[in-house]
């Protein structure tokens, strides 16, 4: 696994006002779960995202310097694995909908209720954890492929329960390597 994922969730808060950024860190302090940073605007954030090994941005849209919509847009060429929750005080659903796109899990408007933020902030997190695990697990199946120089079209998803084989032999076996395997033998 990688280091992020076994370490407390890094999380990046952009926001400039300062009233929503103290609400944000309180909830942060509150649930204890969490390394919560803050950035007061867009460029703060992009300056602070390649330092630090962040799991979640969660942004306002309207912050100076670089609106939220030019940060997800940010994010998604430079860190495009990094997910994101949108906050807005002038929610439309053009701005919604962009958000999505750029990669945002989650748009909530301000003043948001504290019990709206925390379940969001899990559901984002899990969906990166999720996304992680599908990575590493991709990662390692090439690097596999690779290794015993399986050709692609080989590699292909298996059930967890293997599927009988049927048998042309009347009594339910089949040869394989010069043995005989009952498959579903009449006895």
């Amino acid at each position: 696994m990688t280091e992020h994922l076994m370490a407390r969730p890094r999380i990046l808060a952009v926001d400039d006002e300062e009233g929503i950024r103290d609400v944000i860190t309180h909830l942060f302090q509150i649930d204890g779960r969490y390394d919560l940073d803050v950035a007061i605007d867009g460029e703060d954030a992009l300056r602070a995202i390649p330092n630090r090994s962040y799991n979640l941005v969660i942004t306002d849209l309207q912050v100076p310097r670089m609106a939220g919509l030019a940060l997800l847009h940010k994010i998604q060429d430079t860190h495009s694995e990094l997910p994101s929750i949108v906050l807005t005080g002038y929610g439309k659903i053009e701005d919604a909908i962009q958000a999505l796109r750029l990669g945002a899990l989650n748009f909530l408007r301000k003043p948001f209720e504290t019990n709206e933020l925390m379940p969001a902030v899990e559901r984002a997190l899990e969906i990166s954890r999720r996304r992680e695990r599908t990575r590493t697990i991709h990662s390692y199946t090439v690097a596999m492929q690779f290794e015993l120089s399986i050709p692609p079209r080989l590699v292909t998803h298996r059930s967890r329960y293997p599927t009988p084989r049927r048998s042309s032999r009347p009594d339910g076996t089949r040869l394989g390597n010069g043995n005989q395997e009952h498959l579903f033998s009449a006895r």
